[in-house]
């Protein structure tokens, strides 16, 4: 790795990273302006990328295919429903994560309306745009790893992610059920999250996006229901292998999904700060204090998650799209050995699981008074 990975305490975040000497703004300013120019240079394409878009369209037909697959086979036996079921799993993980990801921070194309029509692809599997853009555009990216402001680190009082959260007896046990609760979580997302946020508006919507939300959830649970419910059971006859391929495909994309967004943010090397620490040391010290890199030199990895494998350079720019994550990573990284600014990355993704499942373990341990 690029950085140590010695965990903190059970009771004691990561430290912030020191100040470098430049201030915040010459930061920002000299590391976007080598990372464009090194773009410029190399004659990469930002937005609207013929590259971008072949792949799109590829991952977009072998998702129809797959899903075909799944409905020839359940029509055979119901066993290869389940078989095809895992199968699409790969492909939805790749549809959403390596096209829409991208479609909803408007990296894919400056056109917004070509941005919007990539997000539909969200609205097919069974969730909301405006609520994705909301929850992860905004809230996680603007406040990445904050307690209380991240909805992607708020677990309720199933998970201890960082200190300030309260500790409770199950926590002891976390390492053991997290995957089993990662599992659950698109499930809980489509059927739950999604409805919760929409009648409280937690987001603060005014009429007219309201208005367009109720009308993505109920479009986008019409086709849930359809693809992962309905029509496997009209080839199969079965409600078991219905309920199964519905289960087994939401299962498996729910734990890569998380893995991956939670080896980027909690394996025990990146910061929680307050609202006020955020404030302090700017925009981009704090994307690098609570962000990292993992299995980086694994270009199927990279291929598949859409490059969230490189969260740092996705944080720090995320209107890029993410082929050229890769290009421009060697380029943030030396910036920040230049300026002594720390750089999180792993090698590997075994040693960011390896760290993931410790913290985890480590900030399930009873705090110690003080």
């Amino acid at each position: 790795m690029s950085t140590t990975s010695t965990l903190p305490a059970a009771t004691v975040d990561p430290p912030a990273t020191a100040q470098s000497p430049l201030s915040t703004n010459d930061e920002l300013r000299d590391l976007k302006d080598r990372v464009m120019q090194f773009i410029a240079d190399h004659k990469l394409a930002s937005q609207d990328s013929p590259a971008m878009y072949t792949k799109s369209a590829i991952i977009i037909a072998l998702w129809i295919a797959s899903y075909g697959a799944l409905l020839v086979g359940g029509a055979i036996h119901f066993s290869l429903a389940l078989v095809g079921a895992a199968v699409m799993s790969f492909f939805t993980l790749c549809m959403e994560m390596a096209v829409m990801h991208d479609a909803s921070h408007d990296g894919l194309s400056k056109h917004r309306k070509i941005n919007r029509l990539f997000d539909l692809t969200l609205i097919v599997v069974g969730a909301s745009p405006i609520l994705w853009y909301h929850k992860h555009v905004k809230a996680h990216h603007f406040n990445t790893n904050i307690p209380d402001h991240d909805h992607d680190i708020d677990a309720g009082a199933f998970f201890r992610f960082h200190s300030a959260s309260e500790w409770r007896p199950w926590h002891r046990f976390q390492h053991l059920y997290a995957v089993l609760l990662y599992a659950c979580l698109g499930i809980k997302w489509i059927w739950y999250d999604d409805f919760y946020d929409a009648i409280k508006n937690i987001y603060g919507l005014n009429r007219t996006e309201c208005v367009k939300t109720w009308l993505q959830i109920i479009v986008s649970r019409l086709s849930h229901f359809t693809i992962f419910l309905g029509l496997p059971y009209l080839v199969t006859q079965s409600v078991g292998a219905a309920i199964g391929v519905l289960l087994i495909h939401w299962m498996l994309v729910s734990v890569m999904m998380a893995v991956t967004f939670q080896l980027a943010h909690v394996t025990g090397i990146q910061a929680f700060p307050t609202e006020e620490n955020k404030q302090a040391s700017g925009w981009i010290r704090h994307q690098l204090e609570t962000t990292a890199d993992f299995a980086v030199q694994n270009r199927f990895l990279g291929w598949a998650v859409g490059g969230l494998n490189m969260q740092v350079e996705h944080h720090i720019f995320p209107r890029l799209p993410h082929i050229v994550y890769r290009r421009i990573q060697p380029v943030v990284r030396d910036y920040c050995a230049e300026h002594g600014i720390q750089y999180h990355e792993y090698s590997t993704i075994r040693g960011a699981l390896a760290d993931h499942f410790r913290y985890l373990r480590q900030l399930g341990e009873k705090p110690v008074a003080a």
